[in-house]
């Protein structure tokens, strides 16, 4: 197959959102060492650097992408490709978001693991800020759902909605009907619904999102309007 080619179906996979399928085309075109030589072809090694990065990192593999980046802006400052480097950079940012979310999700489940060996009193030992509590009650309950014990981390999640609750904290009553909802998955509809319907109500449209895409990791399909008032106990 001819290099015109496999950066031909390198892109209907991208389009497709098949990255791998994408990795396969278009990584032996860009490591190509005549290609790589050809002074003429440079815009285009440039754009296939770009589209290779870009694969990488739909791949979930934002460290593989670093190297075509970096050679395809090499070229597109070489070229004057003002609008290339635009869009490399943006690719680039996107690379640096992915391995600092990664290092914070694996820094996060450092925190939990911790937080599930400490029993809920020690805990909230000393605690007395409402805020603190809050958090460190939706901490354990998430911690002891991810180390197999959802019945206590649904326990926990219950306590800290009605603490939530009491003093009109929104974004802990949506966490905790959240974490109810993984403890407890014949709930999780009606537990999503409710805590739809409380960041709606609120306005608080990063917590609807958050909430939308937990359901569709759920696989559970949110009504367009959701209910309020009832308790799913």
């Amino acid at each position: 197959m001819s290099l015109p080619d496999q950066v031909r179906k390198g892109v209907e996979a991208l389009q497709k959102g098949k990255p791998d399928a994408a990795i396969a085309e278009l990584e032996p075109v860009f490591d190509d060492p005549e290609f790589a030589a050809a002074e003429d072809l440079r815009d285009i090694r440039a754009r296939v650097g770009s589209l290779l990065g870009q694969a990488w990192l739909l791949a979930g593999k934002p460290e593989k992408a670093d190297r075509p980046l970096r050679e395809a802006m090499r070229l597109a400052k070489a070229l004057s490709d003002e609008a290339g480097v635009a869009s490399i950079r943006r690719l680039q940012t996107q690379v640096i978001a992915q391995i600092t979310e990664r290092h914070q999700q694996s820094t996060e489940a450092q925190k939990l693991a911790k937080i599930a060996q400490q029993s809920l009193e020690e805990l909230l030992s000393g605690v007395t800020d409402v805020e603190m509590q809050l958090d460190l009650l939706i901490r354990k309950s998430i911690a002891e759902i991810e180390h197999g014990r959802p019945a206590s981390g649904a326990d926990i999640a219950s306590q800290a909605l009605q603490l939530a609750r009491s003093h009109g904290r929104i974004r802990e009553q949506v966490l905790s009907h959240m974490s109810l909802a993984r403890a407890v998955p014949t709930k999780a509809s009606i537990e999503l619904q409710l805590a739809l319907e409380i960041a709606a109500t609120a306005g608080e449209f990063n917590l609807v999102g958050g909430i939308v895409k937990a359901s569709e990791i759920a696989g559970i399909t949110l009504p367009s309007q959701p209910f309020a008032g009832r308790d799913p106990s």
